[in-house]
Order: C-alpha cells, then sequence, then structure tokens
C-alpha cells in the first residue's frame, strides 16, 4: 500500500504544500528511511527514536545513574552516541532507528546525569561544565558530517522536487483555487491527473 492512500485528509488539514505534522520529510515512499509510520500517519524517524531515547536515558540516569563510576559512566555515553557517526554511511533504516535511539537515550543520561546524578570528580561544577561542553562540541560535529554527507531521496528522484514533484501534484491541484497556478502546476507534469496520488 502507497503512503499517499493513508491520508486522503492530509491536504484539507494542513495544506498539500507543507510536510505533514510530525513528519519533517515527504511521505512519499522514497523517504521511507526518514520514516516511522504509526496508524496510518507518518513521523520523523530521528525526532521519533531521538525524543523517545531522551525519555528513556534519563529516566535511566534518575533511578541508577549514581552507581556507575565515572570512567564506566563517560564511556557508557559514549558507546551509545558513536553508531550515529557511521550513520552518513550506513543507511538502512533498522540501523538509523538503533542509533538514533542510542543518541536520544545518551542524550537524556548524559546531560541529567551531568548535572544531577552522575558520580562526578571534584571539582563538580568544573567536572559537570566540561562535560556539557564536550556534549556541545560532539553534537556539532556529528551536524557537520551530516551536513557534509546529506542523503535527500528528492535529489535524484525522477519526479522531481517536493512539493511540486509529480508524486505530490495532485494533492497541490486538489487545494488550488487559483486557476493560472493550477494551469502552471499542470504544464509542469502534465501526464499527472488531480487526485490521483502515485
Amino acid at each position: 500500500m502507497q503512503a499517499g492512500r493513508l491520508l486522503p485528509l492530509a491536504p484539507k488539514m494542513i495544506g498539500a504544500g507543507a510536510f505533514l505534522p510530525g513528519a519533517h520529510h515527504p511521505h512519499c515512499p522514497r523517504h521511507d528511511g526518514h520514516l516511522l509510520w504509526v496508524r496510518g500517519r507518518p513521523f520523523c524517524l530521528g525526532c521519533a527514536c531521538m525524543g523517545s531515547g531522551f525519555v528513556v536515558g534519563a529516566a535511566v540516569s534518575a533511578a541508577v545513574g549514581h552507581h556507575l563510576p565515572f570512567a564506566p559512566w563517560f564511556g557508557l555515553h559514549a558507546a551509545l552516541a558513536a553508531p550515529t557517526a557511521l550513520q552518513p554511511w550506513f543507511q538502512r533504516k533498522a540501523f538509523k532507528i538503533a542509533a538514533r535511539f542510542g543518541l536520544g537515550t545518551a542524550t537524556g543520561s548524559y546531560l541529567l546525569g551531568a548535572v544531577l546524578f552522575a558520580p562526578l570528580p571534584d571539582p563538580r561544577l568544573v567536572t559537570a561544565t566540561l562535560l556539557l561542553l564536550i556534549c556541545a562540541g560532539s553534537a556539532w560535529a556529528l551536524l557537520r558530517l551530516r551536513a557534509r554527507r546529506p542523503n535527500d531521496p528528492c535529489a535524484t528522484c525522477p519526479l522531481g522536487m517536493f512539493p511540486t514533484c509529480s508524486w505530490n501534484l495532485p494533492r497541490l491541484l486538489e487545494t488550488t483555487t487559483e486557476p493560472l497556478l493550477a494551469e502552471a502546476l499542470r504544464e509542469q507534469a502534465p501526464s499527472v491527473r488531480a487526485g490521483v496520488h502515485r
């Protein structure tokens, strides 16, 4: 079953040129590696996995974070975050889910631990400050790495770039009340008929 057919009300709800709420990506089949589908609705894989991991990490940190010595505590968080550095080269969905969940878990536990629960060496304030700077630097480096190896399915799609691609064109035509705009959209992809989702 194709994703567009699960969302008959979406064009009326949010406008056909926008991403669906919580998706942050087009909901077409080419973007499946960026999405998690829940009851016919798409959610951004990265945000959903990191968010749920953050909650789990914060809860674990509050419950048992004070039991680990500092060196294993730090090493565990580094190990949980490390797969994200490999993600630009490994785009399998299962790996992305695990890497993003691990990063979220590490982030939630690390931040809460550094501020409240982890057994940090004295002086605690100095150590906590250094840990937060390490976290900020790591986030910056991971974002830079991701920007150097983008994974944008639209870039090589034969149907064009969202939102004016042939796949999304029926949604645009369904909601367009401006005749000149509708005519321009049809000229862009004359083979696509309004109301037919690919």
